[in-house]
């Protein structure tokens, strides 16, 4: 956790946040530290570098159903567990997930660590995001269910006989888009671009990002003034970002998090001047803001001088 720059007394707050590139860097060295790309969380250890092996063959297949197979085949022989099973059903194509009993403990972050990179990967091959239609776990719900639809749509179902995902078969014939280079460029950044939403040009939230994070000082125009520059109106912007699972609320708060996370945990610039920074003309608002985004304080978040 010190290597990722994420302070050690946060391990203890339930509610607590940490940035995708601080996350990344914990998991690279965990995975490092194990030589295991399961993270120790099943018995069958994946020696660095199966996935990437993994997908130099699913991106020489013609289309997507062949790369999903070729890659459950190869877990299956390379590691033996987990299993995927891909399952056509009129028109609904379901991928899902078994488990090792021994891993029961586990099991929840496991499931939602592995779907989620799958999700990813998918997404990338074909380089347009995949909609999952359904989703379901074989756990009830956990505490932290408000999260599911952020990662994987709407329809979220639990205590289901299996875990799985389930999306519009039609994606199935779609071609892989991928070839050798750009492999070597998705892995350079790997785990970073597993823990991101997919972002494709069609997506409302990659482009107001796009415009927000190139301002020099972090203010944000309104929602008319966005939507203007955006060639669109409020109303349709504000519809589609919902279609997104996100508001124009929760990219600038996002946007406040991570900045604000960044300088607590690289730089010694004072919570004050970070405050203002972001735009906040009183300290204490910031304060509660932080705190109501990460579940500490900005001062008990900041690593403690080494």
């Amino acid at each position: 956790m010190a290597e990722a720059n994420i302070p050690l007394n946060l391990i203890n707050e339930p509610k607590t946040r940490v940035s995708s590139r601080q996350f990344s860097l914990l998991v690279h060295k965990v995975t490092e530290q194990l030589e295991d790309e399961f993270l120790g969380l099943v018995d069958k250890k994946a020696p660095l570098g199966t996935f990437e092996l993994m997908a130099f063959g699913a991106i020489h297949c013609g289309n997507l159903q062949e790369a999903i197979d070729r890659a459950c085949r190869f877990y299956t022989l390379m590691i033996g567990a987990p299993n995927f099973e891909l399952n056509i059903n009129n028109d609904k194509a379901r991928l899902a997930l078994e488990l090792p009993a021994d891993s029961r403990q586990t099991q929840q972050f496991i499931v939602e660590a592995v779907f989620t990179a799958v999700h990813r990967f998918i997404c990338w091959l074909v380089d347009r995001k995949v909609e999952i239609h359904e989703a379901g776990f074989h756990y009830p719900a956990p505490m932290h269910e408000q999260e599911y639809p952020l990662l994987f749509g709407k329809d979220i179902k639990f205590s289901c006989s299996q875990s799985y995902l389930s999306f519009n078969k039609e994606y199935l014939s779609m071609p892989i888009m991928q070839n050798q280079q750009s492999l070597i460029e998705f892995m350079r950044y790997a785990p970073y671009g597993f823990l991101l939403p997919p972002q494709f040009a069609d997506s409302v939230t990659r482009r107001i990002r796009h415009e927000l994070i190139n301002v020099e000082r972090v203010t944000f125009p309104t929602l008319d003034v966005l939507s203007e520059s955006l060639h669109t109106t409020p109303s349709t912007l504000s519809r589609r970002l919902r279609e997104e699972n996100t508001s124009y609320q929760q990219i600038k708060d996002a946007i406040r998090r991570d900045i604000a996370i960044h300088h607590l945990t690289t730089s010694t610039i004072p919570i004050s001047e970070i405050s203002e920074l972001l735009g906040y003309q009183d300290v204490s608002i910031f304060h509660r803001a932080f705190k109501k985004w990460s579940g500490v304080t900005p001062g008990a978040y900041r690593l403690s001088p080494s």
